[in-house]
C-alpha cells in the first residue's frame, strides 16, 4: 500500500542523495588529482625524463588520465607503474587522492 510506496520513495531519495554526494566528491578529487599531477609535471624529475624511456609513456598516461578524469583505477595503475619504474617520483598527495577517488567510485556501484 501507501506506506510501502512511501518507504520505496524515501529509499530512492536517500540513494539519489548518497550517489550525488559520491559523484560530487569524485569530481573534486579528480580535479585535485589533476592539479597534483600537473605539479609533478613541473618538477625537476619530469624535466629530466627521457622521452624514449618506458616511464615517459607511463607518465604521459598518468597526465592524460588525470586531465581527462578517466577514473580512479586507471589512475592507480598508471601511478603504481610509474612509481615502480621511477622510485624517485614522490607525491603522497597523488596516492592519497587516487585511493580516495577509488573508494568513492566504488561507493557509487549499487
Amino acid at each position: 500500500g501507501d506506506s510501502r510506496d512511501d518507504h520505496v520513495a524515501q529509499t530512492q531519495q536517500m540513494l539519489r542523495r548518497t550517489l550525488g554526494f559520491h559523484t560530487d566528491r569524485c569530481h573534486r578529487l579528480g580535479r585535485e588529482a589533476d592539479e597534483e599531477v600537473q605539479k609533478l609535471a613541473q618538477g625537476r624529475w619530469a624535466s629530466s625524463l627521457n622521452p624514449g624511456h618506458h616511464a615517459f609513456a607511463v607518465y604521459r598516461r598518468l597526465i592524460q588520465g588525470a586531465s581527462a578524469f578517466c577514473g580512479g583505477e586507471e589512475l592507480r595503475e598508471s601511478w603504481v607503474a610509474l612509481r615502480k619504474l621511477e622510485p624517485a617520483v614522490e607525491s603522497d598527495a597523488i596516492g592519497r587522492l587516487i585511493g580516495e577517488l577509488c573508494t568513492h567510485e566504488e561507493a557509487q556501484i549499487i
